[in-house]
């Protein structure tokens, strides 16, 4: 795709339709159009897989936004925090290189049924692949329950279906 757009082929189109009389003017437009076009359908699709460290980038530079995705990773730790459990890309939970799979009690319930054991069990040390959104999130940190008005981004794929996790 990005070929296509290269500064030989500007030159080209450029050259071809200055001998026929048209001039920069004329295209500039449309061809900024085709551009961003191509830019924006690029950076939306969910057709190849993404590594966590690239999950991060990506929905950095789509913040406040969401990066659709796919997303591929060995399941290094897991940790649970009120009603949802997480699947973390690596074994420190606050590693700012750790993507985290969110799982809603209703996936968990899914998961279960469909593996026959609980999904921070089961899918420990084994390589997933979920199609969600990666979002950047805010995190408070918090001393002896006060609020010390620090912070850090975590990026988390919130689950909503099991159909969402697929086991490699």
């Amino acid at each position: 795709m990005f070929r296509l757009f290269t500064l030989n082929f500007f030159n080209t189109i450029y050259g071809e339709l200055n001998k026929k009389g048209y001039t920069m003017k004329y295209l500039s437009i449309p061809l900024l159009i085709v551009l961003l076009g191509a830019c924006g359908r690029i950076k939306t699709t969910d057709s190849y897989v993404v590594s966590p460290i690239k999950a991060i980038e990506l929905s950095a530079a789509s913040a406040p936004k969401e990066y659709k995705g796919i997303f591929e990773f060995k399941v290094k730790s897991v940790d649970s925090e009120h009603t949802l459990e997480f699947l973390n890309s690596e074994s420190d939970n606050l590693d700012q290189r750790n993507l985290i799979i969110a799982l809603r009690p209703s996936v968990v319930k899914e998961l279960t049924q469909k593996y026959g054991d609980n999904p921070k069990v089961y899918l420990l040390d084994k390589s997933i692949r979920v199609k969600g959104e990666a979002k950047r999130i805010k995190t408070w940190v918090y001393y002896k329950n006060k609020n010390i008005k620090k912070y850090y981004y975590q990026t988390k794929v919130f689950v909503k279906s099991a159909n969402q996790v697929t086991v490699l």
